[in-house]
């Protein structure tokens, strides 16, 4: 799955943001962001100025790749969330002025618009999940199409095998069902390792921990509604907020291993 036509990607971009400035307003802002702990909600809120700021460029100046990107100052701690919805309003408008299957410059083997279309929607969510923790207040909500396409491009784009590496799969008992309780999706994953040398960076990664797609019969489902699954899956939900059936371990690593591909 890949950008989704009729996915209100931009409403939810706005909704999720704007939710997360008013989070931010109604507390403390030195209060220590739990799931980012070197943060605190001023940094939590500067981050995701940071991040908008920057896709903003990337879309307005299609396809170029992000080296001459200038570096947006921060603004002072009483003006972060009026950054947060200006930014959020001049993400919102480089992205209704695109087209999703145009070109543009992204990380990932995704280089549309329609990739920033749907990570920028997802991006705010797992934030606002953040706020929502420093605040100690309720989660965030979303609809259990939301959530299952959250899980969806964390399994497919960070969870991606590049193609310089190598996947050796573990044992035939080693697989883990995701099974979202509000949705017929769901995705069942094999516990490995990853082998390969970055051509990029020079780097040699050997026998890495990783999952993969999979198939078989899992020996352990994690379940629950498609949102919690999707912030259980980014850590920012407990795993008293699932339920696991099986080796309640195999959870545990699979935590680790996402864990070392989104921070």
């Amino acid at each position: 799955m890949s950008y989704v036509e009729d996915m209100d990607w931009l409403r939810l971009l706005s909704k999720y943001t704007n939710q997360l400035a008013d989070t931010v307003d109604g507390a403390e802002l030195t209060s220590n962001v739990p799931s980012c702990p070197a943060w605190d909600l001023a940094d939590l809120a500067w981050h995701l100025v940071e991040v908008q700021d920057f896709w903003t460029w990337i879309i307005t100046n299609r396809p170029a790749s992000p080296e001459h990107y200038p570096e947006p100052t921060r603004p002072p701690n009483d003006e972060l969330t009026g950054a947060l919805r200006s930014g959020c309003r001049a993400l919102v408008e480089s992205l209704e002025a695109a087209n999703p299957t145009e070109e543009a410059w992204s990380w990932s083997d995704d280089h549309t618009v329609g990739f920033t279309y749907r990570r920028q929607a997802h991006e705010a969510f797992v934030h606002l999940a953040d706020a929502c923790l420093a605040a100690a207040v309720s989660p965030p909500n979303a609809s259990p199409d939301f959530g299952a396409d959250g899980i969806d491009e964390l399994i497919s784009i960070n969870l991606s095998m590049p193609e310089w590496g190598s996947f050796t799969p573990g044992d035939d008992d080693r697989l883990i069902s995701i099974n979202p309780t509000d949705t017929a999706n769901s995705w069942t994953l094999r516990f490995g390792t990853f082998s390969g040398t970055s051509p990029n960076t020079g780097t040699t990664y050997t026998d890495e921990p990783q999952v993969q797609l999979g198939y078989g019969p899992a020996t352990t489902i994690v379940s629950g509604d498609a949102a919690t699954l999707d912030l259980w899956m980014w850590g920012r939900a407990d795993t008293g907020a699932v339920t696991i059936t099986g080796n309640p371990s195999l959870a545990s690593e699979l935590r680790a291993v996402i864990s070392g591909e989104t921070q």
